[in-house]
């Protein structure tokens, strides 16, 4: 297991009752990063109505908790155990849920799943083991399932200003952050998707902490992460901003004038233009 991944492990082992806290999501105004995710993912599991969902890195449960009510059956898969012991003793009296403590990479199933999620998965990946994932989810969907990720946005190094924008000024990456961030606005989805020269790269400096003890939490910009799905047989057809900030402070913390409505901003056309100010985006595929 790789360091990151061996690091992440360890953390959510350590934190599982309070990740499980911020995990339920919730209908308030205001919501924390977590609930965020799975709120987007609830949305499209209501709007998708899949027979079969498969969540990775399910924590404690939550979402396909959530699930239940749309599938035949949804499974969770997550490999730190007390994340799993808590899933298991909180849902585990749901005939269609079930929950297994094992890396998705050991992961086999003789089902092919609809929709497949992953919330705060891919950061903890080498490129070599995201690969693996992505030909893994592949096998395991439908033709036309949905893949649904989260993931950090580097192109917010670039807005927010802070040690991350000192770090992108040393490995000189800025200018063509800021060149991304003018095409997400001067351009169509459609024509924004065909760009094809920026390519995935890891990143190679010892992070600022973000509050998750692991010293390198993987970050994407959409056009790299478009680019490598369409390698692995998935073409993009949605990407949505997480965890919003103002002049680098989130909107997230307790203040009335900022106010996240999820609900509200899925009807926004031009909710794209917001992704470099999140601090993560989600985005949907669809297996070709």
């Amino acid at each position: 297991m790789k360091t990151q991944s061996l690091q992440a492990k360890n953390f959510f082992n350590r934190d599982s009752k309070n990740w499980s806290k911020k995990s339920k999501v919730s209908n308030k105004k205001i919501q924390n990063f977590v609930q965020q995710r799975n709120n987007y993912v609830y949305e499209k599991l209501k709007e998708i109505k899949p027979n079969y969902f498969l969540d990775v890195g399910c924590g404690s449960g939550d979402l396909v908790n959530l699930s239940k009510k749309y599938t035949i059956e949804s499974i969770g898969v997550d490999f730190a155990k007390k994340m799993i012991d808590i899933a298991v003793r909180r849902f585990s009296k749901y005939k269609n849920l079930k929950f297994y403590n094992d890396s998705i990479l050991n992961f086999k199933s003789d089902k092919k799943f609809n929709l497949i999620s992953a919330n705060g998965f891919i950061e903890y990946l080498s490129l070599k083991e995201f690969s693996r994932f992505l030909i893994l989810s592949n096998k395991l969907m439908y033709k036309k399932g949905s893949l649904i990720l989260s993931s950090r946005n580097r192109l917010y190094n670039a807005a927010s200003l802070n040690n991350f924008t000192l770090k992108e000024f040393e490995t000189k990456n800025y200018k063509e952050l800021i060149q991304e961030i003018i095409d997400l606005r001067e351009m169509s989805f459609d024509q924004f998707k065909k760009i094809r020269k920026r390519k995935i790269k890891e990143v190679n400096f010892k992070q600022p902490k973000t509050g998750i003890n692991v010293d390198v939490r993987h970050q994407y910009t959409p056009n790299q992460l478009i680019n490598f799905l369409s390698k692995y047989g998935f073409v993009v057809e949605e990407i949505f901003p997480i965890n919003l900030h103002v002049y680098g402070k989130s909107i997230i913390e307790k203040n009335d004038i900022y106010k996240f409505d999820i609900k509200k901003n899925l009807e926004l056309e031009s909710y794209k233009n917001l992704i470099p100010y999140a601090s993560t985006f989600m985005i949907v595929a669809k297996k070709k």
